[in-house]
């Protein structure tokens, strides 16, 4: 259905400003996790550099920095914030992103942030 539907303003930015904060909210579960899991690997060569052996850093290229989107809504917000009308017409796909949380990047986020909420 590619036909625009209009919507409250308000609940719009209710429906963003609760997405924004479930995404916020991940994203620094998986920054914290990340940033455990970085100090445990740093541990874990700490004595052989210490001993002057080698070490193994291949790890880290493979551990993905949380990313967040959290630009994203507040864009959306603020431009929600500046219209003047108390309806706003919404293309599916805005619809999609706004209400639903189904953006483009999801995919992304996934990789990036999901990988330490699921240890």
């Amino acid at each position: 259905m590619d036909n625009p539907i209009t919507v409250n303003r308000g609940e719009l930015l209710d429906a963003l400003s609760t997405n924004l904060a479930k995404h916020q909210e991940g994203v620094d579960r998986a920054q914290i996790r990340y940033r455990e899991k970085v100090i445990e690997e740093l541990e874990a060569r700490l004595p052989a550099a210490r001993d002057g052996k080698p070490i193994d850093i291949s790890i880290f290229a493979r551990m993905p920095i949380p990313r967040s989107y959290a630009a994203e809504y507040e864009q959306a917000i603020e431009e929600l914030r500046w219209h003047t009308g108390e309806t706003i017409e919404l293309s599916s796909r805005d619809f999609a992103r706004f209400v639903l949380d189904k953006w483009e990047w999801a995919q992304q986020f996934a990789a990036s942030n999901m990988v330490y909420l699921t240890e």
